[in-house]
């Protein structure tokens, strides 16, 4: 008896040791100062959404997304840490997001503990006076093969027909063309509605013609356009790629590769 009873005691100890050994506290997460995030401009030092996270010296990774409304998410920052801290901040700006992010429905924030403790935070995000959002890029290729004009520029408004001194290939807009810019080339990520990508090539200074494309060697680009090509109908494209090549009975042949966004705005 005596031994069932010490038996029962130490059992008793056992578990109650274990059972007085409390988990972690769950890592504390604020967004954005715990409001929501409206997002009504589109100017890239516009956005700045604050993150916090605390974890009492124990923090171990911290994983910031947007969930789009079909419930895939894309992952912004997914951070394990090399050792466990205190707090981690940060701050979420344009160029963290993809080019998409107009779609996003939340932004979610997901910290881990070292024993393995975590806690999911979100905070609905809404876009206001943004306008129409613009499609997909579209490709774009514009070749001239020897003395002749060259192809693929007519619906943006351009031609090029010849190559200035030989080294560059001149593009210029048409007479009818109402407008052609050289834009700074990170405005293509950040312009993703119609009526965003008006203002940027309203505001932007007019050339008659482009004249950066070598017409000697192959090269990669980075390179963006502006065409208000009528009154309602504006362009942007985006340069990658020059391509230059022999061809037996034409001479030189340049090719020119890129992606365009096109926006049909009618007051």
């Amino acid at each position: 008896m005596k031994k069932a009873v010490y038996f029962f005691i130490a059992i008793t100890l056992i578990f109650g040791i274990t059972g007085c050994e409390e988990d972690p506290n769950p890592p504390q997460i604020t967004i954005n100062d715990g409001i929501d995030v409206v997002i009504d401009k589109m100017d890239i030092d516009s956005l700045a959404i604050p993150i916090y996270v605390t974890g009492e010296s124990s923090l171990s990774s911290v994983k910031i997304s947007g969930l789009y409304p079909n419930g895939s998410e894309h992952i912004i920052r997914n951070t394990v840490f090399e050792r466990f801290l205190e707090a981690y901040e940060d701050t979420i700006r344009y160029s963290d997001f993809p080019s998409d992010f107009l779609q996003f429905k939340k932004l979610i924030v997901t910290a881990a503990l070292s024993k393995g403790v975590k806690r999911t935070r979100s905070v609905p995000i809404t876009f206001s006076n943004f306008g129409q959002q613009l499609s997909d890029p579209e490709p774009l290729e514009w070749i001239r093969m020897g003395i002749n004009d060259g192809e693929g520029l007519s619906e943006f408004g351009l031609f090029w027909d010849n190559n200035i001194t030989d080294e560059y290939a001149s593009i210029q807009k048409k007479t009818e063309t109402l407008k052609l810019c050289h834009l700074n080339a990170s405005i293509w990520a950040t312009v993703l509605t119609e009526e965003t990508m008006r203002d940027a090539i309203e505001s932007a200074g007019s050339i008659s013609s482009f004249n950066s494309i070598s017409t000697v060697e192959d090269k990669t680009y980075n390179e963006v356009l502006g065409v208000k090509l009528n009154s309602t109908t504006y362009y942007m494209i985006h340069i990658i790629y020059a391509k230059v090549e022999m061809r037996e009975g034409l001479g030189k042949v340049v090719t020119i590769t890129g992606e365009y966004k096109e926006a049909v705005i009618l007051d």
